[in-house]
C-alpha cells in the first residue's frame, strides 16, 4: 500500500512523499509539524485529524507516525524531555500528560472557539467594526458604501474572530503554563494536546505511534552564504517562527534535512512496527543571545 501522508500538499509532505517508496506502509500525520496559524481553532483541527489518521493505521494495521515541532517550542524552561507525553508534564504544570481528561480539555477547547464566533458577531462589535471600516476606506480615498465597503467589512470581521481565537488558544496554553511569550511559542500546546490524543487514541486501537519531534522546518535550502548569518537574517526578518528570547534554544533545521530525518523514522516504525518518541536535533544549536 502507498504512504500515507496528512497535509501532503505543504513543502514537508511534498519532500517526505518524494523520499518514500510503496516498500514503506504507515500513516503519516504533519499536522503539529506544519502548523502556522496560532489559532485555537486549528489547533482543535490538528488533534481531530490525528484521531482520523489514528483510525486509519487502525484500519490498515500499520503503524502511526506524529510529527511534532513540541521539541523546538520547548517549554518555559529547556527543551522537553524526549519520553512518552502521558508520561511527561503537560506544559509548565505539575500534571502528567495521563492524568488529563482530554475529553473535558478538548471541551474546553470547542466552547472557548464557539465563544470566540459568537463575540466576533456580536451586535455591538459588529456596528463597531463597520465604524472603523468606513473611517479606514475614507483614509484611503476610498469609498466607503457599496462592493468595496462589504469586502473590506467581511475581511475586518474574519479578522476580528481571528484575533479572539488567537486570544482563546493563549488563554488555554496559558493555563497550563505554557509558553505564551510569541505566536509560534503558543503552538506549544497544540503540539503536545496532539502528541497527548495520539498516543491515548493510538493505545485504545492496539496502533504502534512513533512521535517525531522536529526543529522548526526552514523552506529555504540556499545555504551557500552560511548557515548562521542566513538563519539569523530570517530570524530578524521574522520569516522563520522559532523563539528569540535571550536564553532560547533555536531549533531550525533545512527542509530537506528535516524531510530526511522524518523519513528515517517513518521507516524505522514501517519496518519495526514498534513506537516511541525521537527528538531530531539542530547539530549546533542558536542561542537567542547571539541573533
Amino acid at each position: 500500500m502507498a504512504i500515507d501522508v496528512t497535509h501532503k500538499d505543504t513543502p514537508l509532505g511534498r519532500s517526505l512523499s518524494r523520499l518514500l517508496d510503496e516498500s514503506v506502509d504507515a500513516v503519516v500525520h504533519l499536522g503539529a509539524a506544519v502548523l502556522r496559524a496560532p489559532r485555537l481553532a486549528r489547533a482543535v483541527d490538528v488533534v481531530d485529524e490525528v484521531e482520523r489518521a489514528v483510525e486509519r493505521a487502525a484500519a490498515r494495521k500499520v503503524p502511526l507516525v506524529v510529527a511534532s515541532t513540541l521539541a523546538a517550542v520547548g517549554r518555559k524552561k529547556g527543551l522537553v524531555a524526549e519520553e512518552d507525553p502521558r508520561n511527561a508534564l503537560f506544559g509548565g504544570s505539575g500534571t502528567r500528560g495521563r492524568d488529563i481528561d482530554v475529553d473535558a480539555e478538548l471541551r474546553a477547547c470547542r466552547s472557548a472557539i464557539e465563544h470566540a464566533k459568537a463575540t466576533a458577531s456580536f451586535a455591538d462589535v459588529r456596528s463597531r467594526l463597520a465604524d472603523e471600516t468606513r473611517t479606514r476606506l475614507v483614509d484611503e480615498g476610498g469609498a466607503t458604501t457599496g462592493t468595496a465597503f462589504q469586502r473590506a467589512f467581511v475581511y475586518a470581521c474574519a479578522r476580528e474572530e481571528t484575533g479572539l481565537c488567537e486570544r482563546a488558544l493563549v488563554e488555554r496554553a496559558g493555563g497550563w503554563q505554557f509558553a505564551t511569550g510569541s505566536s509560534y511559542a503558543t503552538l506549544g500546546y497544540a503540539c503536545a494536546l496532539t502528541e497527548l490524543v495520539a498516543v491515548r487514541e493510538a493505545e485504545k486501537r492496539d496502533v504502534a505511534v512513533a512521535i517525531a519531534r522536529l526543529p522548526d522546518v526552514l523552506d529555504d535550502v540556499d545555504v551557500e552564504a552560511g548557515a548562521l548569518a542566513w538563519l539569523v537574517d530570517l530570524v530578524r526578518r521574522g520569516v522563520v517562527r522559532i523563539p528569540v528570547g535571550s536564553r532560547a534554544r533555536l531549533e531550525a533545521l533545512p527542509l530537506v534535512d528535516v524531510a530526511h530525518a522524518l523519513s528515517l523514522v517513518v521507516r524505522g516504525a514501517s519496518s519495526s512496527k514498534q513506537g516511541g518518541v525521537v527528538h531530531v536535533l539542530t547539530p549546533e544549536p542558536l542561542l537567542g543571545s547571539r541573533v
